[in-house]
């Protein structure tokens, strides 16, 4: 439940995913795919305005529920990954200030890759540097790159860099 201001943003979704495994190197590859609905809602009426009685604003509640669906791919083995998932098919419209929900469906809103390989340095440490990029189609991308340290396989230290935004 997301909730931000006068609107907030819930979903339930079912996902299930199917793994193949290759006994040779013990690889796996996994396919998943998810479906769901989306709610949004916005309380117009919950906005001051300078104006009493603003009637744009009265006692309207826009609400939507619509249906979406993810998908996604992931092969992974004993030291390295790699996948990629849309985790929201569709992306639709919202036109506030119609008496129904906007229809419109664009393109999906964003694609995720991600990969990434572990470097065992001893017995007791290893590190795994990795790689996500998301897009964001019509936008610029997004790169993080992380590097954990992986201390007797218990504990796991890590920093991310997002390219030119901020280090975590």
């Amino acid at each position: 439940n997301d909730k931000i201001g006068i609107s907030s943003h819930t979903g339930a979704f079912l996902n299930y995913a199917y793994r193949i495994r290759f006994k040779r190197n013990n690889r796996t590859l996994a396919i998943g795919i998810g479906a769901g609905v989306d709610i949004y809602r916005a309380n117009l009426d919950k906005i001051s305005t300078l104006t009493t009685g603003d009637h744009a604003f009265e006692n309207q509640v826009f609400k939507s529920t619509r249906p979406n669906f993810s998908s996604g791919i992931y092969y992974y083995a004993k030291r390295f990954f790699i996948g990629f998932s849309t985790p929201a098919i569709f992306h639709y419209g919202y036109d506030v200030y119609s008496a129904s929900p906007d229809s419109s469906i664009t393109p999906p809103v964003n694609y995720f890759f991600i990969t990434g390989y572990t470097f065992k340095l001893n017995n007791d440490i290893k590190i795994r540097p990795s790689i996500l990029r998301k897009s964001y189609p019509g936008q610029n991308s997004q790169i993080d790159f992380n590097l954990s340290l992986i201390v007797y396989d218990a504990l796991h230290m890590a920093f991310s860099f997002r390219d030119n935004e901020s280090l975590v």
